[in-house]
């Protein structure tokens, strides 16, 4: 019984993750037309870019450029 459980529960992780790769290569957020349509449907450039998660990647982004 545990395995079958266990096969089951990688079973589902596996779609679950393979669904979340082919979203985000199938969505292109690197490319200019994902950022037109969500800029246009009210969104904005996420949460990485405000507050202290843009202060975080400042830092880290300086931290590589000293080095």
């Amino acid at each position: 019984m545990k395995n079958a459980k266990t096969f089951t529960t990688r079973t589902l992780f596996m779609h679950y993750l393979s669904k979340k790769i082919l979203s985000f290569f199938y969505n292109k957020p690197w490319s200019s037309d994902y950022w037109e349509k969500r800029y246009s449907s009210g969104g904005t450039s996420g949460s990485g870019s405000y507050n202290r998660l843009a202060e975080f990647k400042a830092d880290v982004l300086k931290s590589f450029i000293k080095r």
